[in-house]
Parts: C-alpha cells; sequence; structure tokens
C-alpha cells in the first residue's frame, strides 16, 4: 500500500508526525542545547506545533474558498506569512521590553540621580548633565530598541513561538501537497 492509497487523515497523521520531529530536531539545532534543547521541561514547546500545524492545514481549503482565490495556495503567501511573523515577534518585544525597562528605571535609585547605566554592551543611558531631568518614556524606549536590537534574533530562536510559526508553514505546506491532485 503506496502514500496514495492511503486516506487523508492517515496522510495529515503521518505529515504532521514528521513535521513534529522536523522541528524538535530543528529547534535542538537553533538553540545549541542538545537534543532536549529548549523543549526540556516547558510544555509551550510540545503543545504549540499541534494548534500550529492543524490551523493551518485546515485554513488553507477553507481561506481559498472564501475569499475565492488561490493566492494562499502560493509560495508567496508564505513569504508575506513569515514576514508578518516576524514583525509581530518585533513588536511583542517591544512592548515587552518597554514596560520591563520602564519598571525596572523607575525603582533604581541611579537612574532617578541621573547617573551613568549600563544595560548590555552597546545599551547605556548617559549621566545627566547638571540641572537636566530624565524622561522616563524616552528611555525606556531608547534602551528597549538598543536590547531588541542586539537580542532578536536570539531570543526567537530559542523561543516557542518560533515553534508555532514554523509549525503552521509545515502545516501549509501538508495541506498544499496532501490535497494536490
Amino acid at each position: 500500500m503506496g502514500f496514495k492509497e492511503l486516506k487523508e487523515w492517515q496522510k495529515v497523521a503521518i505529515a504532521f508526525a514528521g513535521s513534529y520531529i522536523l522541528l524538535f530536531a530543528l529547534q535542538a539545532l537553533l538553540s545549541g542545547a542538545g537534543l532536549l534543547g529548549s523543549w526540556e521541561n516547558i510544555p509551550t514547546f510540545y503543545l504549540l506545533p499541534i494548534p500550529g500545524f492543524f490551523f493551518a492545514y485546515l485554513a488553507v481549503e477553507h481561506a481559498a474558498g472564501f475569499f475565492e482565490t488561490d493566492f494562499i495556495k502560493k509560495p508567496w503567501f508564505v513569504i508575506i506569512f513569515l514576514i508578518m511573523a516576524l514583525l509581530a515577534w518585533h513588536v511583542a518585544l517591544v512592548f515587552y521590553t518597554q514596560n520591563n525597562i520602564s519598571l525596572s528605571l523607575q525603582q533604581n535609585q541611579q537612574y532617578l540621580d541621573g547617573e551613568e547605566l549600563q544595560f548590555s554592551t552597546n545599551c547605556k543611558l548617559s549621566k545627566l548633565s547638571e540641572g537636566a531631568e530624565r524622561n522616563l518614556t524616552w528611555d525606556s524606549f531608547r534602551v528597549s530598541h538598543c536590547l531588541i536590537a542586539e537580542q532578536y534574533w536570539q531570543q526567537l530562536k530559542t523561543s516557542a513561538y518560533l515553534v508555532f510559526i514554523l509549525s503552521a508553514i509545515l502545516g501549509w505546506a501538508s495541506s498544499i501537497l496532501i490535497k494536490k491532485k
């Protein structure tokens, strides 16, 4: 019995199992933390490939019928999807980082006194001149964008978000290949 003779649900199960194993191996390589990588003791890594794969798998035919176009089945769609996903990651990091920095600066006496603060090798707030005041919003904005520029890819490589996005792309590809006539 060949792959073509299998029922659709059997093909989907095989495609999901293969993509799950591929994601597991890819995350282990990207994180550089060995075979378990970032998946060790973190349930999100084990669970996020399931909705990512199946939502994308089911959405392809539905969206193609709803919008009456086959654009979603073209490779350009994946490129746009990936760009939008990376943009969403950036926006999430901006709000997360800026909020954390703002909260930590409000309680930092050195910051309030106008002294120099070093956040990383390239990210620092200079010492204020006499009589100048700190602007918490502007300072947290500057530092957060500096830190994001330094840590964007490192944080993405070790996050469950990357696993989710890649599982959605694999679900999209599986839908195209399985439903191809």
